[in-house]
C-alpha cells in the first residue's frame, strides 16, 4: 500500500479514551497529509470487525491481523510511515504473584514481547 492510497482511504481508529488523532496522524502532518478518520472504537476486535464490513483501515497490531485478517477475509498492509515501536509492559497485584495461571499467562505474553 502505497502513502497515497493510506490517505485516501477512510481509517477507524482506536483508542480506549475516544481519540481519534494519534502518532499516525502526527506523521502525516510532519509530511502535509491528512487522513480521514470515520469512527473511533475502543478496541482491536471492533476495528476489525468493522474493517470486515465497509472499506476502512484499521490500525491494529501485526500478531492480532496474522490471527484475524484471513478468516475474516482482510488483507493486511504494512503501514507505509516511519513510526516508533511501542513499549509494552505488565502490571499485576502481588497477590497474584504465586498463582500457578496467572504466572503461566505472565510468561507467555512475556515470550511474545521478547521473541
Amino acid at each position: 500500500m502505497t502513502l497515497a492510497e493510506f490517505v485516501a482511504l477512510p481509517h477507524v481508529a482506536v483508542s480506549r479514551r475516544g481519540r481519534a488523532h494519534s502518532i499516525v496522524d502526527e506523521r502525516l502532518a510532519d509530511l502535509g497529509l491528512r487522513r480521514d478518520v470515520l469512527a473511533t472504537v475502543p478496541a482491536i476486535g471492533t476495528a476489525m470487525l468493522l474493517a470486515t464490513s465497509a472499506d476502512v483501515l484499521a490500525l491494529v497490531p501485526s500478531d492480532a491481523a496474522a490471527v484475524v485478517a484471513g478468516p475474516a477475509g482482510l488483507r493486511v498492509h504494512p503501514i507505509p510511515l516511519d513510526l516508533p515501536r511501542v513499549a509494552l509492559g505488565m502490571l499485576w497485584h502481588r497477590r497474584w504473584d504465586t498463582d500457578p495461571a496467572h504466572r503461566w499467562l505472565r510468561d507467555r505474553v512475556a515470550a511474545r514481547m521478547t521473541g
